[in-house]
């Protein structure tokens, strides 16, 4: 068959959808390996990826990859929240243990200022002299005394969950708009994260109490699909001099990450067909002349029904009386392709 007035097999699109990427179309194509380089050049910008697989009869294989359901698929405007329209999230709750200091704990936190300073002074008169059972019968406060057994167990370190909450967002390649970065190294209470950023109901009853720092958002793009990713970590507490709470004053935004301009291509608008001159004999040369506005370059394909009469923006040749049928030029830019109709009138 001929695609586009090339010699050109096409085989039906492959369209698979992913929960992590969303669509993705694969179109392949077959023919003469000058024919594909050519049609190739014609898809720039229209497709993700596009792969010239040569082989050795002179002929070749042309793999292009869409990352949208089919390629009239438009960029996506962005969300009402300024953001894109998302193709695909996930999101993960990971939990491990965290060794930590024991002096860290928050039982000994809590301790009055003097039973803190005691504790700091006699554990390390303990270790330097062994009088652990000594220091110990004189402690008259139960919950100081469980504390100073610990030490003198030889405790140093306690372990405690931590959970990271993890949500990735996939985004069409030609979408539009803004990953916001708002929040980034604030403090979160649980239910604000549930408020703010849509958790999964499925997730929200899992979630522990604590405080949670939102990260840094990062921002990565495979060539086919954008990928936003964002992680907020989990603790009893965290420290409010270094890590502001939500929506105070002393939280400072940083500015959103804005996707480029979409790179999709409007296809060609012809603005004149004309055949020169009007009414010739059959046998007798005829020009075709085209003109078209759009993005550059443009190829113009002539034809007498399905016949190839030939391309470029001018053509010559002489007139026959299958002519009288019908001729149309077709434009072709790497946005898609416009055709008309030229009137020719044979004698």
């Amino acid at each position: 068959m001929n695609l586009l007035g090339l010699p050109i097999i096409r085989s039906n699109p492959e369209r698979k959808w992913d929960a992590k990427k969303g669509w993705v179309t694969t179109e392949k194509f077959k023919g003469e390996y000058g024919a594909i380089c050519q049609f190739a050049a014609q898809q720039l910008g229209r497709f993700s990826s596009l792969q010239i697989s040569p082989e050795s009869d002179g002929s070749a294989s042309l793999t292009l990859t869409l990352d949208a359901p089919d390629a009239a698929t438009p960029p996506k405007d962005p969300t009402n929240t300024g953001e894109p329209e998302k193709d695909a999230e996930t999101w993960e709750l990971q939990g491990n243990d965290l060794t930590k200091d024991v002096w860290s704990h928050k039982r000994v936190k809590d301790l009055s200022n003097a039973d803190y300073t005691w504790l700091r002074q006699n554990v390390k008169v303990a270790k330097e002299r062994g009088t652990w059972t000594q220091i110990d019968a004189a402690i008259a406060s139960l919950e100081l005394k469980k504390i100073w057994r610990l030490f003198m167990d030889g405790v140093e370190s306690y372990s405690v969950a931590q959970y990271v909450l993890r949500r990735s967002l996939t985004t069409s390649g030609s979408s539009l708009g803004s990953f916001v970065t708002k929040g980034a190294n604030w403090q979160y209470s649980t239910q604000q994260i549930i408020a703010e950023f849509t958790v999964p109901n499925g997730l929200r009853f899992t979630l522990p109490q604590g405080a949670w720092i939102m990260r840094t958002p990062s921002v990565t793009f495979d060539g086919t699909k954008w990928s936003n990713a964002v992680e907020w970590w989990h603790a009893d507490e965290w420290n409010e001099a270094l890590y502001p709470k939500f929506n105070t004053p002393e939280a400072t935004e940083l500015p959103p990450i804005t996707l480029p301009p979409s790179q999709q291509v409007k296809p060609p608008v012809i603005t004149s067909a004309t055949a020169s001159p009007a009414n010739v004999s059959e046998g007798e040369d005829i020009t075709f002349a085209a003109a078209a506005t759009g993005l550059q370059p443009i190829q113009f394909t002539w034809f007498v029904g399905q016949t190839n009469l030939g391309t470029g923006a001018s053509l010559t040749v002489p007139a026959t009386a299958s002519m009288s049928s019908g001729v149309s030029v077709v434009a072709v830019n790497a946005g898609g392709q416009a055709s008309q109709s030229v009137p020719v009138s044979i004698e």
